[in-house]
């Protein structure tokens, strides 16, 4: 038996608060002396930890430790000792100490683990009585029980984890000391399939999605689900990465604003299948604006609330493509009428290029009666349909209720315009004239062009002497391109007209119809009722807004597209304080 003789004054245990990093060493401290008298100075000394069974389960090594007139303090567990074993506090209550002072054998009797060093598991404590508890292994701490939940201020979590935060609390603050985008402070996974969308105040399925990793939801009447706020230059303040043919965004908001953006790009959506954004609106009553860009500033330029561009190569590309049940595209302006200014409701523009531009090109096909381009104007002191600055081509007929032409008045252009009505003719006509100077023998030849025969046919003549009188006539009709005016006398000057049918390939398979019969849907109505004393509903004219109904629609589109172009009142803010 070892002639020391060890006195155990304390074994103290160093912890530290729930759920931080518990210290798995146990602060040991005692007075050994030798046959009565205290020891001092420096020895080896190593401690055993022993099971209830009597086997080692934890060794020290040799320690060195200083001993003051027999007493000492020494840290079991610190490095470069073993770290003490933590599993084993809960589960075995005769757990003792073996003590052995170099070069002699271990001391008896071995002493008592007390309830201080059974605290390295007190974690457990509170869950003893109702589930497994807390477990520690492998790194890792977790309930033993997966159908427990973690509740930090509050006693109904409703979730695996809950968290309440009272008056001036952050509920949960996570920071991350990475630099790179791949090691977020924050990382949620949804993987399984196993829950429905929370919207306000009930659950749906979401048709053909999976669910979501993160749902945000404010019950409060000017609550915002979330606030993102970035301040870099290039990076987005929310990125969204999709897998192929799903939604980047996808915003849910019956009432309100879907996405509200402010401030450098607010959203940038960039997709590698065909849809970067998509949105939808199923609201029922009114008029819905299921996209509304609205610039709300004051600054006084041509800001666009709208921008499309796609220009994969030369020859590539839609700007943009509107499809609508009863008009594809409107444009609005309307004006303040602050001083005389020009302003466009739809303005199209090509510019360059080495090719055919079109400026607007309309198509309408399919229809009872189509029309590519239409135009009305009426209410100012000028109003035109239309308005074209250079020449016209038409490879079509032209159906008019007049033709008239206008010039800037010769005598007064100034102040005037010189108006003249063209010749109306129940016939496709052409008409040619000029003037002959009679020879010798009272007669003259007259040339005409050489594609008359092949474009006209069915001709007549007149005959008109100028200074004098004569029996003129024409002694050869048109051919080979040219008639023989005769009867007169030398040097008389003859003024001659010719008018031919056309006959030309167009005009053949394009008959002029003089009296056209109005069919069925036509029947009643007329080109200008206003002129018989009707009203405009029985008109042909293609202005829609002369059919009331056609009308009502088009008032209730501009007033419905009016009102969705004024800025609403924008979302409320929540205000950032900063902590102090």
């Amino acid at each position: 038996m070892s002639r020391y003789y060890m006195i155990l004054l304390a074994l103290l245990l160093a912890v530290s608060t729930l759920f931080a990093d518990v210290p798995r060493t146990i602060s040991y401290q005692g007075r050994l002396t030798d046959s009565g008298v205290p020891i001092s100075g420096i020895r080896g000394v190593s401690f055993k930890i022993y099971d209830g069974s009597g086997n080692p389960i934890w060794m020290s090594g040799i320690v060195n430790v200083n001993f003051n007139e027999g007493l000492f303090t020494v840290e079991l567990g610190q490095s470069p000792q073993t770290p003490l074993p933590v599993d084993i506090w809960p589960s075995d209550t005769a757990i003792t100490l073996g003590v052995t002072i170099s070069p002699n054998p271990e001391l008896t009797p071995r002493l008592h683990f007390k309830t201080v060093p059974f605290a390295i598991h007190a974690l457990t404590a509170e869950w003893a009585a109702s589930s497994n508890g807390w477990m520690h292994g492998n790194g890792l701490m977790y309930l033993q029980n997966p159908s427990d939940s973690v509740a930090l201020g509050t006693t109904s979590p409703q979730a695996k984890v809950g968290i309440s935060a009272l008056g001036n609390q952050t509920g949960l603050r996570i920071n991350s000391s990475s630099n790179f985008f791949l090691y977020p402070a924050m990382e949620v996974r949804s993987e399984t399939m196993t829950g429905a969308i929370f919207r306000q105040g009930y659950s749906d399925w979401f048709p053909g999605a999976a669910f979501p990793a993160v749902c945000a939801i404010s019950t409060q009447e000017d609550g915002s689900a979330g606030w993102f706020s970035g301040k870099s230059n290039t990076c987005a303040t929310i990125y969204v990465d999709a897998t192929a043919n799903a939604s980047g965004i996808m915003t849910w908001c019956p009432n309100s604003y879907g996405l509200d953006a402010r401030l450098g790009k607010g959203i940038r959506a960039i997709a590698d299948s065909a849809t970067a954004i998509r949105a939808e609106s199923n609201f029922g009553s009114g008029a819905a604006a299921v996209l509304s860009s609205v610039y709300t500033g004051t600054a006084t330029h041509d800001h666009v609330a709208v921008s499309g561009y796609s220009r994969p190569g030369d020859y590539y590309g839609i700007g943009g493509r509107f499809e609508g049940g009863y008009r594809g595209v409107l444009g609005y302006v309307y004006p303040d009428a602050s001083g005389y200014k020009s302003y466009v409701g739809v303005a199209g523009e090509v510019a360059g290029g080495i090719g055919s531009n079109y400026g607007v090109y309309g198509n309408a096909y399919g229809g009872v009666t189509n029309y590519g381009v239409y135009g009305t104007a009426s209410g100012g002191t000028t109003n035109w349909a239309g308005y074209f600055g250079g020449d016209v081509n038409i490879t079509g007929n032209i159906v008019k209720a007049a033709s008239t032409l206008a010039i800037d008045h010769p005598i007064d252009p100034d102040n005037k315009l010189l108006q003249q009505s063209e010749i109306v003719s129940d016939n496709l006509k052409a008409v040619y004239d000029g003037n002959a100077t009679l020879d010798g023998n009272g007669s003259a030849v007259v040339q005409l062009p050489d594609y008359l025969e092949s474009f006209c046919g069915d001709f007549r003549y007149q005959l008109t002497c100028v200074g004098g009188y004569a029996p003129v006539y024409v002694s050869s009709e048109i051919a080979g391109n040219q008639f023989v005016i005769a009867g007169g006398k030398d040097g008389l000057k003859v003024s001659w007209q010719i008018t031919g049918i056309r006959n030309d390939k167009y005009a053949q398979a394009n008959p002029l119809e003089v009296e056209k019969k109005k069919t069925a849907s036509e029947h009643g109505k007329y080109l200008h009722p206003e002129l018989y004393g009707y009203s405009v509903d029985r008109s042909l004219s293609p202005n829609p807004d002369r059919d009331p109904s056609v009308k009502a629609k088009n008032d209730a589109i501009r007033e419905a597209s009016a009102a969705l172009a004024k800025p609403s009142t924008p979302p409320k803010q929540p205000v950032m304080m900063e902590k102090k």
